[in-house]
C-alpha cells in the first residue's frame, strides 16, 4: 500500500513538471503534519483539497485509524474540498469531522471505509460526489446539510448499517442507486425540492416501510423503490394521499399514468431492467 501511494505521488509530481514545461495550468501538491497525522493535499486557485488530484492521492496514510478532524487549512491555504478517493478504503477510520470551509465531497472520497460509524458533513457542502460513501457498511446515520443540491450516483450504495438519513429542502436530485441496498433504513422523507429520483435510488432497501413525499411527486426512475419492505406505505402530504407498495413495486398509478409524467421520468435508459 505504501509503495502504491509512493508511485501515485511520483506520477503526480512528474505530471506537474511536464505541465509546467508545456505551459499548462497545474495543481500544487504538498504534505503537512497536523495533530500527528500526515496530510497530503492539492492546491488549485488558492484553495486546498485533502487528497485527490489527478491520480486520486490519499489524504492520509491507509493505516490512519479512529476519529479524525480534517484541518481547516493546509500549507496556508483554506481547505475547501475532499478530493476524489481521498480516504479510499481507510477501514480503520471511525469518525470524520469536516470544517465549515469544505464545500465539496469528491467521487469515492470515503469508498469502502467500512469502520466509519459517524461523519459530520460540513454545513458549507453543496455537492456529494458519486460513490462518496460507497460500502461504508458501519455508517449508522447521516444528516445532509442545507445547501446540498445533489446526492451523487451510488453515493451511499450498500451502507447496510444506515438507519437514518436526513435530506434537506435544498436537494433537487437523488442520484442513480444513491441509497441502493441500505437495508437498515426504515423510513425516508423526500422534501418538496426534489425533482428527480433516479433509477434504483432506493432499490433493495428491504427494511424501508415508510416513504413521505412533501410536495409534488418527483420524476421517479425505473425500479427506484423496487425491493423495499413488504407493506411499505407512501404518504404524499400535499394531496393527503397514501399508497401501499405492492409486491415490492413503487407504483403511483393515479398520479404517474399521464404521458407527461411518464416522459419526465429520469431513468437513464430503458435497459435498467437488466441491471438487477
Amino acid at each position: 500500500m505504501k509503495m502504491l501511494e509512493s508511485v501515485k505521488y511520483c506520477l503526480l509530481c512528474a505530471a506537474i513538471v511536464f505541465a509546467a514545461h508545456c505551459g499548462f495550468a497545474y495543481m500544487l501538491t504538498g504534505m503537512e503534519t497536523v495533530n500527528g497525522i500526515k496530510w497530503t493535499y492539492t492546491v488549485s486557485g488558492g484553495k486546498a483539497s485533502v487528497g485527490g488530484g489527478w491520480y486520486g492521492l490519499s489524504a492520509v496514510p491507509a493505516s490512519t485509524s479512529g476519529a479524525i478532524t480534517i484541518p481547516s487549512s493546509l500549507g496556508g491555504y483554506p481547505v475547501t474540498g475532499i478530493g476524489d478517493e481521498a480516504f479510499y478504503h481507510c477501514v480503520g477510520l471511525t469518525s470524520v469531522a469536516m470544517p465549515n470551509s469544505v464545500t465539496e465531497i469528491g467521487h469515492e472520497a470515503f469508498h469502502g471505509c467500512s469502520g466509519l460509524t459517524n461523519v459530520t458533513i460540513s454545513g458549507g457542502v453543496t455537492s456529494i460526489g458519486d460513490c462518496a460513501f460507497y460500502a461504508c457498511s458501519g455508517l449508522m446515520s447521516v444528516v445532509i446539510p442545507e445547501g446540498v443540491t445533489s446526492i451523487g450516483e451510488w453515493a451511499f450504495y450498500n451502507c447496510c448499517g444506515l438507519t437514518s438519513v436526513t435530506i434537506p429542502d435544498s436537494v433537487t436530485t437523488i442520484g442513480y442507486r444513491a441509497f441502493y441496498g441500505c437495508k437498515g433504513l426504515s423510513s425516508v422523507t423526500i422534501p418538496g425540492s426534489v425533482m428527480s429520483i433516479w433509477c434504483m435510488a432506493f432499490h433493495s432497501c428491504s427494511g424501508l416501510m415508510s416513504v413521505t413525499i412533501n410536495g409534488d411527486v418527483p420524476g421517479v426512475g425505473c425500479f427506484a423503490f423496487d425491493g423495499v419492505g413488504k407493506g411499505c406505505i407512501v404518504n404524499i402530504t400535499k394531496w393527503s394521499m397514501t399508497y401501499e407498495v405492492v409486491n415490492g413495486k413503487f407504483q403511483l398509478t393515479p398520479i404517474q399514468d399521464s404521458q407527461d409524467n411518464q416522459d419526465e421520468k429520469p431513468c437513464k435508459s430503458c435497459d435498467c431492467r437488466q441491471e438487477h
